[in-house]
């Protein structure tokens, strides 16, 4: 029952903002590329700029990994110059889609989380984790590792320059001033985080997104689900989580933007029950950006869920 209600939840949640979706246009001139989550669709923008038109089939908020293809989605995909797609099972019910487009000579299939896995050099595969929990793959939240984006930034030059050739210097013009900005967004990161003591680098959050962060900013990460949000949140999760809370004395517990909250606000009430306190800080962004002036790009989102964890932070010293 439990679970039939979370899938009705999920489904009602994810058709309110499916309806604030744009009608996909085709736009004569330019590289149309569909790119799945909105994460992917502004690295396309970044190094595309005014030479492309981009398409998101999954808006703000949406999970990708529940994410069912609708059929005004095949118009976008079927039009495409060029489809954009995360990789590494992140959208795992479209998997079988793609590996069919990416059959038809005429189609474009670009998959960041494939490039990185068979083209890449050893020491950056070496950054992907491994999940046995997760059918043995690789966890697919590979963004939150700069070094792992700049290089999903580099796979999406080599195609734009590969279907238009006649403007690639001005695609490698657009790569090299966004890896300036992702520096610049790494090394903000590393002082922004420096207030935060070593032994207190804990984040508790939904479900599995976090790793890639908690690796690149030497934070022990801990969550309710795995890496896919299909799996169930069980008693004995919760129970796990709220040890590790109370064993390190960890200040605050976040919630997610694409997860429902009560995933979360279970483990606060645990905590209350024990009579232990804990703030729950902002909803973190974790498989999907948002569609406001101050988290609707990359670097936006990743430098507001920073803000989000030291402003939990902050508030746990006052509790």
């Amino acid at each position: 029952m439990k679970k039939l209600l979370k899938t009705l939840i999920v489904f009602i949640f994810g058709a309110i903002l499916v309806s604030c979706q744009p009608r996909y246009q085709y736009i004569e001139d330019k590289i149309n590329i569909t790119a799945t989550t909105n994460v992917m669709a502004d690295l396309a923008n970044e190094i595309g700029g005014e030479n492309v038109s981009v398409y998101a089939l999954m808006a703000a908020g949406i999970d990708p990994h529940q994410y069912i293809a609708r059929p005004s989605d095949y118009t976008a995909l079927n039009k495409a110059d060029m489809i954009l797609v995360s990789g590494l099972n992140l959208e795992g019910k479209m998997t079988s889609i793609f590996e069919s487009y990416d059959k038809q000579s005429n189609k474009f299939v670009l998959s960041i989380g494939n490039k990185i896995l068979s083209e890449s050099s050893d020491e950056l595969k070496s950054l992907l984790i491994e999940d046995e929990n997760f059918g043995g793959n690789y966890d697919p939240h590979f963004w939150f590792d700069i070094d792992l984006y700049k290089e999903a930034a580099k796979y999406v030059f080599e195609a734009l320059k590969e279907l238009d050739n006649t403007n690639a210097s001005y695609y490698e013009g657009r790569l090299n001033n966004y890896l300036l900005e992702l520096n610049t967004l790494n090394e903000e990161i590393i002082l922004n985080l420096s207030s935060i003591e070593n032994t207190d680098r804990f984040l508790i959050t939904a479900h599995d997104a976090f790793q890639y962060f908690g690796n690149k900013y030497d934070f022990k990460v801990y969550s309710l689900q795995g890496l896919s949000t299909e799996d169930e949140v069980s008693p004995s999760d919760i129970r796990e989580v709220v040890s590790v809370v109370k064993e390190h004395n960890v200040k605050a517990i976040f919630p997610e933007t694409s997860v429902p909250v009560e995933t979360i606000t279970s483990v606060k009430e645990a905590l209350s029950r024990d009579g232990y306190d804990v703030v729950v800080g902002g909803n973190l962004y974790s498989d999907s950006l948002g569609d406001s002036d101050d988290d609707n790009t990359y670097i936006k989102m990743y430098l507001k869920n920073v803000n989000i964890i030291l402003k939990a932070f902050d508030e746990s010293k006052g509790a």
